[in-house]
């Protein structure tokens, strides 16, 4: 669209969504995530149904425009927003613009946009998850659950056809763009983390890339997760070398950990052990918000009234941006049902709880009290590192 002048990346997004609630972001901010959109705010997608990019927009209208700066801030929600741009200028939906001008030239047959495009003779992948450190075949039917999201990952494809995009990206012969085009979304847009370490010495982010100096070299990469699945891919343009991994568990640091190991290889450096790396941030990472969460709930239970009754924390809890939730009382368990979704309270002290997702995310529960002892709401924590999310209890 910006080689047939029908865009520019310093346009407002407004000029093509006037309802878009945020006046002062353009489409190249919206392209490298430089909106400050805290990435929490898609946190909402758990416990709130979201079935079109109308009532994607809504939502965001409800959000405290405060919220944004000009820094980076990874936000799915605005690459759905690029995509509805798309549909209004072209007048067809997002997947029949990709299918039409990208994936057909490129002759990505097998790529689709939901399970459904799928012949049932195709040899599909069975997905996985970790639950209890136990690794489980993925319950659910394979099903696209936010077909509004599309444009920020909604790609099921396969790895011949994520190698001729990666061709594509390495500026392919007979490529469907021009070469100036093709270099200017692998040009660093918003820095993430510059430091003196010596492997990773720069972060960025381009459009539609991750972009890192690695020993020295430049490295594009991207990942991507939804349920059951995971996906890497690595580019070094220099070497003019890419690589794709695909991964049937959701969440699955494999991705990034064979990438930088292949990258390694193809520099003829010392092969850095990333696996054990890996595994070593996300012990360090469970250590800290151990602590975190274990200092903050000593100060919480000492504090707060004991309830004995635990059918008064039943009810329904209402927010108005994230939605509903219920609590219920089963077979004396306190249970807290997301959307379609039930799980069990674990009792932390007092009015403390906790609970894991299906991602194995921990998350907990602090039911509030007035002056008479009365459960008025909960507190939702994500995580310590972002607000709290507030539900009041209805009548």
């Amino acid at each position: 669209l910006r080689e047939k002048d029908l865009l520019q990346w310093k346009d407002p997004v407004k000029r093509y969504i006037p309802e878009f609630p945020f006046s002062n972001l353009t489409i190249k901010d919206l392209l490298s995530h430089k909106t400050g959109l805290p990435f929490y705010t898609e946190n909402l997608l758990f416990t709130r149904t979201i079935n079109t990019k109308e009532e994607l927009l809504e939502i965001l209208g409800k959000l405290d425009a405060n919220l944004l700066t000009e820094n980076y801030s990874y936000s799915n929600f605005m690459y759905v927003v690029l995509g509805y741009i798309i549909e209004r200028i072209t007048g067809i939906s997002w997947e029949e613009f990709t299918r039409k001008e990208i994936l057909s030239p490129l002759k990505m047959w097998d790529t689709h946009f939901s399970f459904s495009g799928i012949k049932k003779t195709q040899n599909i992948s069975a997905s996985y998850l970790i639950e209890d450190g136990i690794l489980n075949k993925y319950p659910e039917e394979l099903r696209n659950e936010y077909m509004f999201m599309n444009p920020a990952g909604g790609i099921i494809s396969t790895v011949e056809d994520q190698c001729k995009w990666i061709l594509f990206n390495l500026g392919a012969k007979g490529n469907i763009i021009k070469k100036d085009t093709l270099i200017s979304f692998q040009k660093p847009v918003a820095v993430v983390r510059v430091s003196s370490g010596k492997d990773i010495s720069y972060e960025a982010y381009c459009p539609g890339w991750k972009f890192l100096i690695y020993r020295n070299e430049p490295v594009l990469r991207h990942g991507g997760h939804v349920k059951g699945y995971s996906s890497e891919i690595v580019i070094l343009p220099r070497r003019n070398f890419g690589a794709i991994i695909l991964t049937n568990l959701g969440g699955s640091p494999a991705g990034q950990i064979i990438g930088m190991y292949l990258i390694d290889l193809l520099l003829g450096r010392e092969i850095v052990n990333w696996n054990k790396r890996f595994k070593e941030w996300k012990k360090k990472k469970d250590a800290e918000e151990k602590i975190k969460f274990g200092n903050r709930n000593k100060k919480m239970v000492k504090g707060i009234t004991p309830l004995c009754d635990k059918k008064a924390f039943t009810g329904i809890y209402s927010n108005n941006i994230y939605g509903d939730i219920m609590i219920s009382y089963k077979g004396n368990v306190l249970k807290i049902r997301i959307k379609r979704d039930w799980f069990n309270l674990q009792h932390l002290g007092q009015n403390l709880f906790e609970f894991y997702d299906k991602r194995n995310r921990r998350l907990e529960v602090e039911f509030c009290t007035d002056s008479n002892n009365k459960i008025i709401g909960l507190n939702l924590w994500f995580d310590l590192e972002i607000p709290v999310v507030n539900f009041k209890k209805g009548g």
